[in-house]
């Protein structure tokens, strides 16, 4: 090697030591001869608190660390707890084996977590209080409009008690679904609890067309229902999911601003129950359509990204699918098959 050639080597190799030395994350080296040795700054300010190069001298930050350490295993990544500086924290350890110089080396890497899964633990806690707010305002408001509307039938002259009547029972029953949703989410760290039964889809549709109807009386609703359908579900939790979707086809609609409809449909095909909500919207695009279910993806301005993804999940949960298409007239076209 001429002496040129030499120097670009000796620069290069001193560029890789500062890039090793300088990387954020903690790297540590383990090998027959020389033991357990800190290869760069991180690794030195994390584990500055024991004597000896032994990987039992380890031990000091976790006995599963020091034992990890010794052990000449296959490539393995874990979450540990590990006494650092500032108390316990969770860190991902990983390791590898290479070889230097006919030595074998295990390069082990500590990677602290803590403050970012406190980070997450926090925003998740703050994402379904906006989950579980959403789906109850999305609920409330036909339950308000279904009051209002009850009590103007009962202040009539003469009163409309039948129609009134109508309106208080479905009232009374949407206000008992809300009730069990919002048990079912009480307990943060599980999925709502599905309660299946068998019943009739018939005056399950019609009861959502009337809840449609006292919250957006000036769009019309087309329902479609195949006579003696039965549905095998949880009626309150997939009230929910419709009542999502129908909401926010009647906000494409307004937004459209053309000709002003949309359709609800129960079916049997191929032995699967298939719902159909279809908006006159202006749909949506095409390269969107995988990540509307995602969690706070939204394409409206005072949207916030959770009622598809909620709806995703309720139907994840019957073991069915959920997808969008385009529509006959260009709009939005949600189909659950379950």
């Amino acid at each position: 090697m001429d002496a040129g050639a030499f120097a670009k080597f000796a620069r290069e190799m001193r560029y890789l030591e500062a890039l090793v030395d300088d990387m954020p994350v903690a790297l540590l080296t383990v090998d027959a001869a020389h033991g357990v040795a800190a290869a760069n700054k991180a690794a030195r300010r994390l584990f500055s608190r024991h004597e000896g190069v032994r990987p039992e001298d380890f031990a000091v930050y976790g006995a599963t660390f020091a034992d990890r350490l010794g052990a000449d295993g296959p490539v393995r990544q874990e979450l540990m707890i590990l006494r650092l500086p500032g108390g316990p924290q969770r860190a991902i350890v990983r390791s590898a084996t290479l070889e230097r110089l006919g030595l074998r080396v295990r390069a082990v890497t500590v990677e602290p977590v803590q403050g970012t899964l406190d980070t997450i633990e926090m925003a998740a806690q703050t994402d379904l209080v906006r989950v579980l707010t959403h789906e109850i305002l999305n609920s409330l408001t036909p339950v308000t409009s279904l009051a209002e509307t009850a009590a103007a039938l009962l202040d009539a002259e003469p009163p409309d008690v039948p129609d009134a009547r109508v309106a208080v029972t479905t009232l009374a029953r949407r206000a008992e679904g809300l009730r069990r949703f919002i048990d079912s989410y009480r307990a943060v760290s599980h999925a709502p609890v599905l309660r299946r039964r068998r019943f009739a889809a018939g005056p399950f549709a019609a009861e959502l067309a009337r809840l449609f109807a006292a919250e957006w009386p000036d769009v019309p609703l087309a329902l479609e229902v195949q006579p003696d359908l039965i549905l095998d579900a949880d009626p309150d939790l997939l009230a929910q999911v419709l009542i999502n979707l129908l909401r926010n086809g009647a906000q494409a609609v307004l937004r459209g601003g053309g000709e002003q409809w949309m359709r609800l449909g129960f079916a049997t095909m191929a032995g699967q129950v298939w719902i159909e909500i279809e908006d006159s919207g202006k749909g949506v695009p095409e390269n969107l359509r995988r990540d509307i279910f995602l969690p706070f993806f939204t394409t409206r301005a005072e949207g916030t990204g959770v009622g598809l993804n909620l709806a995703r999940q309720v139907v994840v949960g019957h073991g069915g699918t959920i997808d969008i298409a385009e529509g006959s007239s260009g709009g939005a076209l949600f189909r659950i098959i379950l």
